[in-house]
């Protein structure tokens, strides 16, 4: 006999044949992943699809981050899809809102270096290039003058970033040497590079380029970037055998790594 139409089940609790199940709707699980974008962690929400998906969308929505990936995607490939779009990713954080502008290099102001906060003294010279020089805690920088308020603004700049570089060229290969000592790693070359969108990379030949605004943050900061570049001469990539790696180099990285991310991004767009 046939069933009232607006019957699905038997009384016994079995479907009826015949009637056509109700689709439901797309299964979604939703997860966090936290990757090393440019030295700097990153909280990443995950949503993966059981359905149809076979594709990985990158979303950026004010400063949080979302991948749509599909439900065999395992972190380790996210991560790596998200380091090979680190430079689109921080494009896209970078102009969620306008930066205000640096402050004025004017005497009496303060300066970061390694930690410390030096106290600027600016001098107009008649004649030479601009320099710097360091005194105890006072950063003498000399510039040619007088000149209008902008192009002196922009001398002083370059001499400020001048000293920085010859700095970093002098001080992070150092760290790198005695980092080496503790890892047993030892890259090919150190160079050090103005980089906008990270503190550092690990290239296949075993070259580690820095970023010379590393000068600018405390001692212990720029080591766990070494620590990190160093970990890449073993493990070319950030799954746990890297970051086990980074650990026994440096049992106390996740706190240095966690303060890093708070002033990653404002260094970096320093200067």
């Amino acid at each position: 006999m046939a069933n009232d139409a607006g019957g699905a089940h038997a009384p016994n609790g079995r479907r009826v044949s015949g009637v056509p199940r109700l689709r439901t709707a797309r299964r979604e699980k939703a997860s966090h992943l936290t990757v090393e974008l440019a030295g700097v962690p990153l909280s990443v929400t995950v949503i993966r699809s059981a359905g149809r998906r076979k594709t990985v969308s990158i979303a950026v929505d004010g400063d949080a981050v979302r991948v749509r990936a599909p439900m065999a995607a395992t972190d380790a490939e996210l991560s790596n899809l998200l380091c090979r779009r680190v430079g689109w990713i921080q494009a896209r954080l970078g102009a969620r809102s306008a930066r205000p502008e640096p402050p004025a290099l004017v005497s009496a102001g303060r300066v970061p270096y390694l930690g410390r906060s030096l106290t600027l003294v600016i001098e107009a010279c008649r004649t030479g290039r601009p320099a710097a020089q360091l005194h105890g805690d006072l950063l003498r920088i000399t510039v040619p003058g007088p000149t209008p308020a902008e192009e002196h603004q922009e001398r002083v700049r370059r001499a400020l970033v001048a000293w920085y570089r010859a700095r970093a060229i002098a001080e992070l290969p150092r760290m790198v040497s005695d980092w080496s000592a503790v890892s047993g790693h030892t890259p090919a070359r150190v160079l050090i590079r103005d980089q906008r969108r990270r503190w550092g990379s690990c290239a296949p030949d075993g070259t580690i380029r820095l970023n010379w605004r590393l000068i600018l943050t405390e001692p212990r900061l720029a080591q766990y970037v070494v620590v990190h570049e160093l970990a890449h001469l073993r493990h070319r990539h950030h799954q746990p055998p890297f970051w086990e790696e980074v650990a026994r180099i440096m049992p106390d990285y996740q706190e240095r790594r966690r303060l890093l991310s708070k002033v990653g991004h404002e260094l970096l767009a320093s200067l």
